[in-house]
């Protein structure tokens, strides 16, 4: 029979097991969370009604902390969603001082995920703050990173926002809350980072043909960029975005560290025309790209380990060389996804892409649309992979 422990095993796409995880809630239950632990109870039932909950679905962990962790129910507990429900119903704040959170996070990543699957499968874990620790906290955060453990705390007025920020995956991973009562303010963040609707952190170039055979269909290839950017969450810790438009030469309509407000982008790129221009020479824009774009000066994060994504749309062959500039930016570690309308060059565009998979061809720019979920999903995965990266450079 196929479990879960085997599943990983078999030839599967990548992005198969984005379809489950592996969660474990690390909850304060130190004296001073006494009146706040009912809304943690509340909140982390929200987020179980949301999930699959099965052996080779998401499964769900609770250990409570304060001097000592506390083991609710493991990751192999129980594998039904009304079992988990029932038993995270049934719990009660523990108590006592002082607040060890740098233990509990070792004994979760030696304990609770223990049971895990392991590669393939995310790994997620909410920490609870509401004090200071006692103990330290560095090192044990740093094993979680290293073990690809995926942590994001959430911490009241009273716990340390840089002790918080320390535990965290990245300190985009870090909520503040005034009291626990305000929890449901942040589930939706929640629950779209734990099934992946989202991109969390990336810096994105999109870099448009914007020659003469492309201007009649404008308005179809900025709206598919304004779409891209409205699925985002924009912001110098979130995601950054450039465009880039070309034909003979380059033309940069704003770069990464342009904007820092989504409505900011959607406003620009209402107001960009296509220049037009007969010759397209792609190579020279890719390297411009890279030379210009992706550059720290123009708001790269890629010293940081933020995935470096570049997103081509072009529409017809390229009349420079490619090869020497997709070399170039592969070897920046900057990955390529290409999209090939009208007359564009399918083997061209494929050997822009960093994967073939990461190539797409339309027939005509009213089927923009219809590549974006794909396109999404890919990129996500990239986070999926690249994040642990970001999370050893915090």
């Amino acid at each position: 029979m196929l479990t879960r422990s085997n599943l990983k095993k078999l030839p599967f796409p990548p992005d198969f097991f984005t379809n489950c995880v592996d969660i474990v809630f690390l909850l304060d239950g130190s004296d001073d969370t006494r009146r706040g632990f009912p809304a943690m109870k509340d909140f982390v039932q929200r987020v179980i009604e949301k999930l699959s909950v099965d052996e080779n679905k998401d499964r769900v962990s609770v250990v409570q902390y304060s001097r000592e962790p506390q083991t609710h129910f493991s990751l192999k507990t129980y594998t039904e969603k009304q079992d988990v429900l029932n038993a995270v119903q049934e719990l009660n704040h523990q108590g006592g001082k002082p607040l060890h959170t740098g233990a509990a996070l070792d004994y979760v990543r030696n304990n609770a995920f223990a049971d895990s699957s392991g590669k393939g499968v995310p790994q997620y874990l909410y920490v609870f703050s509401g004090g200071r620790s006692g103990d330290d906290v560095r090192g044990p955060a740093q094993s979680l990173k290293e073990n690809g453990i995926k942590t994001f705390s959430i911490g009241t007025n009273t716990a340390d926002t840089l002790e918080m920020q320390t535990i965290s995956f990245t300190p985009a991973h870090y909520f503040h809350l005034t009291n626990f009562s305000n929890l449901q303010s942040i589930h939706p963040s929640v629950e779209n980072k734990l099934h992946f609707n989202i991109l969390e952190i990336a810096d994105i170039v999109f870099l448009l043909d914007g020659s003469d055979d492309m201007r009649a269909s404008e308005s179809k290839i900025l709206d598919f960029v304004r779409e891209f950017v409205k699925r985002i969450e924009i912001g110098p810790s979130r995601i950054q975005v450039a465009l880039i438009q070309y034909s003979t030469e380059q033309t940069t309509e704003f770069i990464l560290n342009t904007y820092s407000l989504k409505d900011d982008v959607l406003s620009h790129l209402n107001n960009i025309k296509l220049k037009g221009g007969f010759t397209v020479n792609t190579g020279v824009a890719l390297d411009y790209v890279k030379n210009n774009v992706f550059t720290a000066l123009s708001g790269s994060r890629a010293k940081q380990g933020v995935p470096q994504i570049l997103i081509l749309l072009s529409g017809r062959k390229s009349e420079d060389d490619v090869i020497g500039p997709v070399g170039r930016l592969r070897d920046a570690g900057i990955v390529l996804f290409s999209v090939g309308m009208n007359d564009a060059d399918m083997s061209e565009i494929q050997f822009m892409s960093s994967d073939p998979n990461y190539a797409y061809s339309v027939p005509d720019f009213v089927n923009l649309p219809r590549i974006q979920k794909n396109l999404m999903r890919q990129l996500t995965q990239i986070r999926v992979e690249e994040e642990y990266k970001a999370g050893k450079n915090v």
